[in-house]
């Protein structure tokens, strides 16, 4: 029996809990193994939340950040406005999925020496320098699973230099973006 994640209070635990087209997962998942940017666009409450939960479990990710040096991680943007709000809890999340997603506690130590002077800095240039150190210093690549991509486009306070930010690191490989919206 499946359920909506979004909707109900536990965490999908497995795909196999996804009412709908199991081909959706295969290709989401596929898209993530391969450095593909996409985007799932359809109307509110049609159930992109629930596909994107359920295609990247926390077992997926896991087994992703581990075996391919992939740090999937989901950034709900339901409740940020504000540009650098955004970059700054987009760098936040990654620290948070960073403890959750690397085994290896020697490695996590390290990395964390290495951002510690990082997490002082302002919302873009965190977000920024996180990116290129996990890329550069470890071979990291960063797949950020973006919901309510609408309110980061359509937000005023988003400026082009957080636009340019996003492009850039987009462009240089060092991460990779999943993105429902609205429209």
């Amino acid at each position: 029996m499946g359920f909506n994640p979004f909707i109900d209070d536990f965490p999908v635990e497995s795909a196999d809990e996804w009412v709908g087209d199991q081909t959706l997962i295969e290709i989401l998942r596929n898209s993530a193994g391969t450095r593909t940017n996409t985007y799932i666009v359809g109307p509110e409450g049609s159930g992109k939340t629930s596909l994107l939960r359920t295609a990247f479990t926390p077992e997926y990710r896991r087994k992703m950040a581990e075996t391919r040096k992939k740090l999937i991680y989901f950034a709900d943007l339901s409740n940020k406005s504000d540009g650098n709000d955004i970059c700054e809890y987009l760098a936040d999340r990654l620290k948070l999925s960073l403890n959750q997603l690397i085994r290896d506690r020697e490695l996590l130590s390290e990395i964390h020496e290495l951002t510690g002077e990082i997490s002082a800095m302002p919302g873009q240039a965190r977000f920024q320098n996180f990116m290129q150190v996990l890329h550069d210093n470890w071979g990291y690549m960063a797949v950020i699973i973006m919901d309510y991509f609408e309110l980061f486009t359509m937000s005023n306070s988003v400026t082009q230099a957080h636009h340019d930010c996003l492009r850039s690191l987009i462009e240089s490989g060092q991460i990779q973006c999943v993105v429902a919206t609205n429209y």
